[in-house]
């Protein structure tokens, strides 16, 4: 990891990924926000979520944060049954965890496989130049009218 960021290939690249991720992110919560409010229209709301999507998708691709909600969601729900019922048995301590932390770990993995997924699209070079070039194009039309 250090090696690839000492590189002089490798700075601006992780520096891109990151602008990416932190812009991507802002575009959903913006186009969230201004969307509930009703002050984008149908399709302006659209494409600021796919092209967010496009841009958050790429450098959280390969993270794979499923199996960790998982095992914190099991041992918070674990925590928190054995301080509500006081003396619990351990048997029952281990069903909370494992059915709490297998619940959390298949949502989260699906989610996951989404992003995966998202991420696979988005990553075909075409399609990236197809999204870029109509927001381009609707900013223009949407902005000098």
């Amino acid at each position: 990891m250090l090696q690839a960021l000492l590189s002089r290939r490798g700075i601006p690249r992780v520096l891109l990924m990151l602008a990416g991720f932190l812009i991507g992110l802002w575009e959903i919560i913006l186009a969230t926000l201004l969307g509930s409010r009703g002050l984008l229209g149908l399709s302006s709301l659209g494409l600021m979520l796919i092209s967010g999507a496009a841009l958050l998708s790429k450098p959280i691709r390969n993270v794979h944060w499923a199996a960790l909600l998982g095992l914190g969601a099991g041992l918070a729900a674990a925590y928190y049954f054995q301080l509500i019922i006081g003396h619990a048995v351990p048997t029952a301590l281990l069903l909370v965890f494992l059915a709490s932390s297998l619940l959390v770990y298949l949502l989260s993995k699906f989610a996951e496989d989404l992003v995966n997924l998202i991420g696979m699209i988005f990553e075909v070079r075409i399609i990236s130049f197809i999204v870029g070039i109509i927001n381009v194009v609707w900013a223009f039309i949407a902005y000098t009218h």
